[in-house]
């Protein structure tokens, strides 16, 4: 499973807000660091979004991957996308 939540702004508007997205790797569980090309290459299947700054053209003021084996593990993404929210 790949999160990634982005502190965005955008340009004109100023509108500051936190898009976040869930991956996830279908059954695939590993051991030690991720295969490689996760998450630049693969970034796996889009299970949820919380998306309020539309993407595209936005300035990235900071971001926070995680990357983790087991799905299950997060609360499935859609509970951590919640409590990612600020």
């Amino acid at each position: 499973m790949y999160v990634t939540a982005h502190h965005v702004v955008r340009p004109g508007t100023n509108l500051d807000r936190v898009n976040a997205f869930c991956y996830r790797h279908g059954p695939t569980i590993w051991a030690g660091l991720p295969p490689a090309g996760i998450p630049d290459e693969n970034p796996g299947e889009l299970a949820a979004s919380s998306a309020t700054v539309a993407p595209g053209g936005n300035r990235v003021r900071s971001y926070l991957d995680i990357i983790n084996a087991r799905q299950s593990a997060l609360d499935g993404g859609q509970g951590l996308l919640h409590r990612l929210r600020f």
